[in-house]
């Protein structure tokens, strides 16, 4: 969706470029060659014009997928009537809004001059004022498309700021084969409401983004990098917020991790941590433990915890062994869990997922 509001923003601005036609084409010798080179200045605009539609459906069919994925399930209905609703009412007010924006910058150019009494006077000050005033009034389809751009790409920035996982689900898609092959088993166990933390046995850059992919609400995890991970989405998912380097040292975890989840209950975000698991993590179990030991602290500390909960989340099958290299990678959540389980309890459901 971001990377169709782009292209349209800039296939608006193009069309901005090539919209203007020559007013009257020089060393014309008569109506047919006339209308030929009108019809070969049309032709870039015409392609504009088919680009235009085309990325158009790349930004209004994943929204309309969104708010129909992402709407809570008690309120789908409403929110696909309030879209139609907004959609009609917008569309009127962008015609009205046209129409008004055009008739002021007509008078800004100036409108004095009609066709009708320039073919009545044969003063050729008046006939090079009528093609001074048309070349003026030829920028306003520029500064119409123009400003449309603009306000594209504005929307552009707004919805990566608001939600910065689209930007990293798509680059994802285009940079990991393992995310083109993702499976996602009971993404119907994640609430529609409240603050959870994720507990899952991912790692890795890689499957962190994989379970970004599959959980259909914002979520922020922290994860300590490795070399592999150093590259564009590394440093996209760092300058986002989306991933959160754990600090370097045991002393500065406890605070790291209760601005982290009080800004997380602000937000309603998901937070997820690693636990150990199948994927092998990096943390042993005893960081592991002392990481829910100091979540568990904050939140009954800052009175959230009758808020929260606990999601199981399983990464599957991103490390195959030899003889696995056709296995599919696949993303198992469990049920919520109160955010008083333990830390067996939670590697308990774990491993249940692991053997469905």
């Amino acid at each position: 969706m971001l990377f169709g509001t782009l292209a349209l923003a800039l296939m608006t601005a193009c069309l901005a470029v090539v919209a203007a036609p020559p007013i009257a084409p020089s060393g014309s010798s008569g109506l047919w060659q006339t209308l030929l080179q009108m019809a070969q200045s049309q032709a870039p605009t015409i392609i504009c014009l088919v680009i235009i539609g085309l990325v158009s459906g790349l930004y209004i069919v994943p929204l309309y997928t969104l708010l129909q994925h992402r709407a809570p399930k008690d309120s789908k209905g409403n929110m696909v009537a309030t879209s139609n609703f907004l959609n009609v009412t917008g569309g009127l007010i962008a015609v009205a809004s046209f129409y008004c924006v055009t008739l002021l910058l007509q008078s800004w150019t100036g409108n004095s001059l009609t066709a009708g009494a320039v073919e009545e006077s044969h003063d050729p000050a008046v006939w090079r004022a009528f093609v001074t005033q048309l070349e003026a009034q030829q920028s306003i389809p520029q500064r119409l498309f123009l400003t449309a751009s603009g306000f594209t790409l504005l929307m552009f920035a707004l919805m990566s700021w608001m939600r910065p996982d689209f930007l990293s689900r798509t680059l994802s898609y285009l940079l990991m084969p393992l995310r083109r092959r993702l499976e996602v088993d009971h993404a119907d166990f994640v609430p529609s409401y409240g603050p959870l933390l994720v507990v899952s046995n991912a790692s890795s850059l890689t499957e962190w983004l994989c379970i970004v992919s599959a959980i259909d609400r914002k979520l922020c995890f922290m994860w300590q990098p490795t070399a592999a991970d150093q590259g564009m989405l590394a440093t996209l998912v760092q300058a986002t917020g989306i991933g959160r380097a754990l600090p370097a040292t045991s002393d500065d975890l406890p605070q790291f991790l209760e601005k982290s989840l009080v800004l997380a209950d602000e937000r309603e975000l998901l937070w997820g941590v690693t636990a150990p698991g199948e994927a092998g993590t990096h943390s042993p179990a005893s960081d592991w433990s002392r990481i829910l030991s100091t979540l568990q602290d904050s939140l009954v500390k800052n009175q959230l915890a009758d808020r929260w909960r606990i999601l199981p989340v399983l990464a599957r099958n991103f490390s195959p062994a030899p003889d696995r290299q056709s296995t599919i990678p696949a993303i198992s959540v469990g049920h919520p869990l109160p955010v008083t389980a333990t830390a067996s309890e939670i590697a308990a459901v774990l491993g249940q997922l692991a053997t469905h």
